[in-house]
């Protein structure tokens, strides 16, 4: 984590980048707060290594550096990373053809006829000729300062186009005294542009993290079967390198679960989150587990039954060495019964016809039956 910082562990609290590299020549005071950088410090490594600048050596012995805000920023975004690499290439490559490009950009380019921008014809005399709507306003360089103005717009702008503006103009000492011209829509399309770029900068970065932070949040909390969470709870399992405000982190929070939650705060005290069916569905979970449970003990009875009344019908000692006579065969059946069986079939067939006593002696009949059945298909 990122922390703000006046004083340092091991007495150096200068910027590791402009103390070790010399990337800025702002002010101090434009260059935002010292902060120290712990768990960030592999993301400086693996950007060092990207620009082969050496800092990665220095990292290396580090297990924490401070630096500036800006500088953090500007050394770890894309662009600029792929600004200085391109610088580095031009730089290392030898010049003569560089200076033989600005010579015929410049000293060789038709200030006077063509626009300095598109390098396309700029005649007013020609537009005029035009219809209305096609025609483009030409504008002619009246003041010093325009020159610097388009170079400071332009000068963080890495395109090819903004390149060949840059190559035209920085060798020319007076604009005014070429005669330079220019139309003014590719001069409005050009301020345009680099504006909603620079925009994009501010804004596309910081999107990007924050979305990285509250993907960690919702995985946690997705993973836990709390109901209810603090916000500094969330905000410490982030491994991310920017923590969101509490602010953000309710809005996303509210927008990505919506009703189902509700964001309670007290001055002086955490802010909790609490999930409105949480605890219906520990409930429901805990009540089909019980129901499984009562289920899978059933049966577990069942079978029980099922073993005793087996043992106790092929335990039984029957004599067969008499024979009742004919009309005498179904006199006292039952007895021939085990007590066990009788007991099972009673309670399963007789408890629920007691309340017609007229039929108590069939389906006492039928229990027996039944039960000469079982014992017939259970004996060896």
């Amino acid at each position: 984590m990122n922390e703000p910082s006046n004083s340092d562990d091991d007495g150096n609290n200068n910027c590791a980048i402009c103390d070790k590299i010399g990337s800025s020549s702002q002010s101090n005071s434009d260059l935002g707060a010292i902060i120290k950088v712990t768990r960030g410090i592999s993301t400086l490594k693996a950007v060092s290594a990207e620009r082969a600048d050496g800092l990665i050596q220095y990292l290396n012995t580090r297990e924490f550096v401070y630096v500036h805000t800006v500088c953090r920023q500007k050394y770890i975004n894309k662009k600029y990373i792929q600004a200085y690499l391109n610088k580095k290439n031009t730089t290392s490559s030898c010049s003569p053809p560089k200076k033989k490009f600005r010579t015929a950009t410049s000293v060789d380019f038709d200030w006077k006829n063509r626009c300095f921008f598109c390098e396309k014809e700029a005649d007013e005399k020609k537009e005029k000729k035009k219809n209305k709507a096609m025609r483009q306003k030409i504008s002619h360089v009246t003041n010093f300062s325009l020159k610097n103005t388009i170079l400071d717009l332009i000068s963080n702008d890495e395109s090819q186009y903004c390149r060949n503006i840059n190559e035209r103009i920085v060798s020319v000492l007076d604009l005014v005294a070429q005669g330079a011209k220019y139309h003014m829509d590719c001069y409005t399309s050009l301020k345009n542009t680099i504006r909603k770029t620079q925009r994009e900068k501010k804004i596309h970065p910081i999107t990007a993290r924050v979305d990285a932070a509250m993907e960690q949040i919702i995985k946690y909390i997705e993973e836990n079967n709390d109901c209810q969470f603090s916000l500094t709870e969330l905000k410490n399992i982030l491994t991310t390198d920017h923590i969101p405000d509490d602010k953000t982190i309710k809005m996303r929070l509210m927008k990505y679960y919506g009703d189902n939650i509700v964001v309670s705060s007290k001055f002086g005290s955490n802010t909790i989150v609490c999930f409105k069916n949480k605890h219906y569905e520990i409930l429901y979970d805990e009540w089909n587990k019980q129901r499984s449970n009562d289920e899978e003990e059933e049966f577990r009875i069942l079978k029980a039954a099922g073993e005793i009344l087996q043992r106790h019908i092929r335990t039984q000692v029957d004599d067969n060495n008499i024979y009742p006579a004919s009309d005498k065969m179904l006199v006292n059946v039952p007895e021939s019964i085990p007590k066990s069986l009788n007991f099972f079939l009673s309670e399963m067939i007789l408890n629920a016809k007691r309340d017609k006593p007229e039929c108590i002696s069939y389906y006492e009949t039928k229990c027996t039956s039944i039960a000469h059945e079982i014992i017939s298909a259970v004996r060896p």
